[in-house]
């Protein structure tokens, strides 16, 4: 019984120091927001605006795609969003972007 009961201690506390890495990362994000806010600024802007170029000569719907998502992620940006939401935005957005430039 007691094999049980260490097998589940250790799993909860397996489970709960995952738990804390993913927080801590979150809230070092969020303590470097000023950092890398303008880092995510300049990447989606010039990455969205060559996909854009690349767009418009190809498909009507590809553009408006790129500048909804892109547009939505700067919007996040302005309205002081968790990091969460705008790593995770952007790296929708970068990888958008690199499929419309790419293919």
């Amino acid at each position: 019984m007691n094999a049980t009961l260490t097998s589940n201690q250790t799993a909860t506390a397996a489970n709960v120091s995952a738990t804390n890495s993913k927080t801590a990362i979150w809230e070092a994000a969020e303590k470097n927001r000023f950092g890398i806010v303008p880092f995510l600024l300049v990447l989606i802007a010039c990455l969205g605006g060559y996909a854009g170029a690349i767009a418009v000569q190809e498909n009507p719907i590809m553009l408006a795609v790129i500048a909804a998502v892109t547009g939505l992620t700067e919007a996040l940006i302005l309205s002081v969003a968790s990091m969460r939401a705008i790593i995770i935005s952007s790296a929708i957005v970068v990888a958008i972007s690199l499929s419309v430039i790419l293919f």
